[in-house]
């Protein structure tokens, strides 16, 4: 929706946030156009939350299975098609190219007739994209300059390989390894540019603090005003640009797959693939984008890695970018789109409509090149550490000591019930006397959650939501009037109501109760006003009663709830009574008073 709105599509929402206009270069100037809320559970796309996907394969079999329906009803648009998004896209659209084809091969099919596929700044091989964020950071990209200090770069350039073995096991199948390196490498790649203040996704720029974690004025772009929800097909939801916590939650392991290894079967059926990235952007940078198209296992590997490399030149006689292809087909080219960060077609909406168009056109490559051009040079990649496989056998040690459960007695349900259950910090309870099950989920819990990150995009996905649970509007006013208690509060919103949102089965939900009921004894460490100093927060545990969506009957829940003393000594008991309900207001005075 937020590509729809604000990037390529047929309108644009004005300032005032309340009507569009037509958009003059957009997308389908010279195409049908459909842009598709997918995976199944994003955006407007109606499903029981039971049921949504986890990872890029089921995604894609959902997509897959849309266009069956859709072609079947429309044949008169299966003609040339293309598929273009961008970022996560990376690992959406291999995985969604790879099950068209395969699903081609299958007579019962409607033969989709692919003829192209296009990333923006993808995020396709993490594990090898991450091996070039240093000379990211550190002013190699055009147009910019270090962003962090000699100390944090050198923190990156350590985290580096570790990740790559990481994310290569996790490809493999290992869970441990996925979930290592979901918090890890979030951690010492995106957290130190993200507290620098510069916008990762365009490192020429700061982040303006009223934008959140995004880094861009999507303001206008509101999706949860009452006309919209109300149009023919929507459904009554909280809708937010990017929801962080259900993707922390749900997609923990999908991220350090390399999609790559799904192209090569796209390649070889005569799609091609164009991949291109803005050369500014920090956290799918061209730099790891070309390295990737370069690493790719495919019959045109070595055509394509002895190609030269030639500026792309705009019909103005712009140099726009720098274009590697290989053969007379050119199934994969690779573009380095000048003066651009993550979302190019924002920053260069001419230059990016050009080009999707002559590459479904098929002129893309074979025009508008100069003969000589700008080669896109990689860093070396720093040596590998002599005590590489010591640190992630410490780092997986670290987790696998809390787990006396195999992957194979834990199916992945009950790994992803570990994302839904809470989201804390390493912990290692004492939990002995637990059932061996509850207290494998519960130790996991500690160990895998994320900090916090974007209050403010938190605070207004709770905003949004807030008529669903009706508690939640009661502690929003709280929020809203005393600033000190929002990080003491705004964890248990997040938990309580991303249990709402996910629609538990019965059982689910008995467990994630059980999970509540044995963590009185637990510490939650936060990370407070961006700093580097960790905080130990007192914690207690309040009733908070929840509606669970769809059920029609309330269900008691305890959602952790982190007591910061200091803060609540200056809250006024009288504004809490008014604000809470008493039982709640009754727990917190007992605890200001202990």
């Amino acid at each position: 929706m937020m590509g729809l709105l604000a990037e390529n599509g047929p309108c644009e929402v004005n300032p005032d946030g309340q009507s569009t206009k037509v958009r003059n270069l957009s997308w389908n100037d010279q195409a049908n156009a459909l842009w598709i809320d997918q995976p199944v559970g994003s955006g407007f796309s109606n499903a029981n939350p039971v049921n949504w996907p986890n990872n890029s394969i089921t995604a894609a079999d959902d997509s897959h299975a849309f266009l069956q329906v859709f072609f079947t009803e429309f044949r008169q648009y299966n003609k040339d098609v293309f598929i273009a998004g961008e970022s996560y896209a990376g690992h959406y659209i291999p995985a969604l190219s790879h099950a068209i084809v395969e699903g081609n091969k299958d007579s019962s099919n409607v033969v989709v007739n692919l003829k192209g596929i296009s990333m923006g700044n993808g995020m396709v091989w993490p594990g090898l994209q991450f091996q070039y964020y240093a000379p990211a950071a550190n002013g190699s990209l055009p147009g910019t300059h270090a962003v962090v200090n000699e100390s944090t770069l050198a923190a990156i350039l350590e985290a580096q390989p570790i990740c790559a073995v990481l994310d290569e096991q996790c490809s493999n199948g290992n869970m441990t390894a996925c979930s290592t390196s979901f918090s890890y490498c979030g951690d010492h790649m995106w957290d130190p540019i993200i507290a620098s203040g510069y916008n990762p996704f365009d490192l020429r720029a700061l982040c303006p603090k009223k934008t959140g974690l995004l880094c861009y004025n999507f303001s206008m772009v509101d999706l949860n005003l009452e006309s919209t929800q109300k149009a023919p097909g929507t459904h009554p939801l909280g809708w937010s640009g990017c929801n962080l916590v259900m993707q922390d939650k749900t997609w923990w392991a999908d991220f350090p797959q390399n999609m790559a290894k799904y192209l090569p079967a796209v390649l070889e059926a005569g799609v091609k693939v164009l991949t291109y990235n803005g050369d500014v952007d920090y956290i799918a940078n061209y730099l790891g984008g070309k390295a990737w198209a370069l690493a790719m296992d495919w019959t045109g590997k070595d055509a394509f890695n002895e190609a030269e490399d030639k500026n792309w030149v705009l019909p103005d006689g712009k140099v726009q970018g720098i274009l590697r292809q290989s053969g007379p087909l050119t199934f994969l080219q690779f573009l380095q789109f000048h003066e651009a960060g993550h979302m190019v077609p924002i920053n260069q909406p001419a230059a990016t409509l050009y080009m999707i168009n002559t590459f479904m056109e098929g002129t893309f490559g074979q025009v508008s090149l100069s003969q000589t051009g700008n080669a896109i040079q990689l860093p070396a990649l720093s040596a590998t550490d002599q005590d590489l496989v010591t640190k992630v056998q410490a780092l997986q040690a670290d987790i696998a000591s809390l787990v006396p459960l195999t992957q194979s007695e834990v199916s992945y349900d009950q790994w992803r019930q570990i994302e839904y259950a809470q989201n804390t910090e390493r912990n290692a309870a004492d939990s002995a006397e637990l059932d061996l099950k509850t207290a494998s989920i519960k130790e996991l819990t500690a160990h895998h959650g994320r900090r916090r990150r974007g209050l403010a995009t938190e605070i207004k996905e709770l905003e949004v939501m807030q008529q669903k649970v009706p508690v939640t509007k009661q502690l929003l006013s709280l929020l809203n009037a005393t600033e000190n208690v929002q990080d003491v509060l705004i964890d248990a919103l997040i938990h309580s109501l991303a249990l709402v949102e996910l629609e538990e089965k019965e059982t689910q939900v008995s467990m994630l109760a059980a999970i509540y009921e044995t963590d009185k004894s637990q510490h939650i460490k936060y990370m407070l006003d961006g700093e580097s100093s960790e905080v130990v927060i007192i914690k207690n545990i309040t009733d908070i009663t929840v509606q669970i969506h769809g059920k029609g009957s309330p269900y008691d829940l305890r959602a952790q709830v982190a007591q910061n003393r200091i803060a609540m000594k200056h809250l006024n008991i009288e504004q809490l009574k008014v604000n809470l309900p008493s039982y709640v207001v009754g727990n917190l005075t007992a605890y200001m008073t202990n």
